[in-house]
């Protein structure tokens, strides 16, 4: 079987859990050398000791990906250890549904310096090293949120869609640099989190998923496969462009804005 990052190294952001976790170990079974970055260090060293078993190399690292310092020494550390990064995928996120009115700044501020500023930051630091090397893969994790307005997300949604134009602007501006940034954007997905709200309450979230034209929500391993995608050589001349992992949801909506009465 192929391994198509064979000598490769990958930094994955959020990677403790969920669709980042699940990206890391897909880099690692294509050969890839993976960074695993989680806020939740211990959830990043399990990861990472999963890829190790496995016979990969894996380097834990708990930085808060909002914060340029801890995200430099995130990068220093990815270099002493490996001397190169090749693949950057920003997945670290979080969102809230909350009314428009009750977000305090502090959530605000929470809420893009996560989703948004991060992908900055990393992007910057890991840019400089992929700049000098005159190669690189950058994915950022968006969301089908950046394109929908939905009640109760006015952070998150706005946090998003600045991921999305963020990937245009860096392609054009890295692509003679021969580094590919590109964006790919999930809708509803099976997660430990999503699986859990299932289980309370399965009638809201049938609902949701009877809107889905597939009728399945996406796995981890839909998203995983996407992002393999644009890591490879196979996406050489693609820049700017995001694939959206959501059984079709979009094209559904696209054009609607859904009200309720």
């Amino acid at each position: 079987m192929s391994q198509r990052m064979e000598g490769k190294v990958a930094i994955v952001t959020g990677a403790g859990k969920g669709i980042g976790r699940g990206i890391a170990l897909a880099l690692a079974r294509e050969g890839a050398r993976v960074v695993v970055d989680d806020i939740e260090f211990q959830s990043a060293m399990n990861v990472a000791d999963e890829i190790r078993k496995s016979g990969r190399q894996a380097l834990a690292s708990g930085a808060d990906v909002s914060n340029s310092e801890q995200v430099k020494r995130m990068v220093d550390e990815t270099l002493c250890q490996f001397g190169q990064i090749d693949i950057l995928v920003n997945n670290a996120g979080t969102g809230k549904v909350i009314p428009f009115l009750e977000i305090s700044e502090t959530l605000w501020d929470s809420l893009t310096s996560i989703n948004l500023k991060s992908v900055f930051l990393c992007s910057q630091e890991a840019g400089r090293q992929m700049l000098k090397q005159k190669r690189g893969k950058i994915v950022n994790i968006a969301s089908i949120a950046g394109h929908e307005a939905l009640p109760g997300t006015a952070a998150y949604s706005p946090a998003k869609a600045g991921v999305l134009q963020l990937t245009r602007v860096l392609a054009v501006e890295w692509a003679a640099c021969n580094i590919n940034v590109n964006a790919v954007s999930p809708g509803f997905t099976l997660t430990p989190h999503t699986e859990s709200t299932m289980k309370e309450h399965p009638e809201l979230i049938q609902n949701y998923v009877s809107r889905i034209p597939s009728r399945r929500p996406a796995t981890v391993e839909d998203v995983a496969n996407a992002v393999l995608f644009l890591c490879s050589s196979d996406s050489d001349d693609i820049f700017g462009q995001e694939i959206v992992v959501d059984g079709g949801t979009s094209i559904l909506h696209s054009g609607y804005v859904r009200t309720e009465v």
